[in-house]
């Protein structure tokens, strides 16, 4: 992620009142950050999943040709509590 703060100097010529440190976002950096954290966020489980489990990935490959929910499926597994009586 990149922040830019600007200087008086840099702002000079335009109409935009600021004050020095003031931040200036992009409404559209904002919302391409937070689409790409949301795509990042559905993939946590699974991704955790595959590295503790690499054989896992048959499994869910499986239940995504299904239409089947991979994050609860990631979750239930990755659920040690539950599973330790198993």
């Amino acid at each position: 992620m990149h922040i830019r703060f600007l200087t008086p100097s840099m702002l000079s010529g335009t109409s935009a009142s600021v004050d020095w440190g003031d931040q200036i976002e992009d409404p559209t950096h904002i919302e391409a950050l937070v689409a790409d954290k949301r795509a990042a966020r559905r993939h946590r489980g699974t991704d955790r999943l595959a590295r503790a489990a690499p054989a896992s990935q048959t499994l869910l490959l499986g239940a995504a040709a299904r239409g089947d929910n991979l994050g609860a499926i990631a979750a239930a597994l990755l659920r040690p509590s539950e599973n330790a009586s198993l």
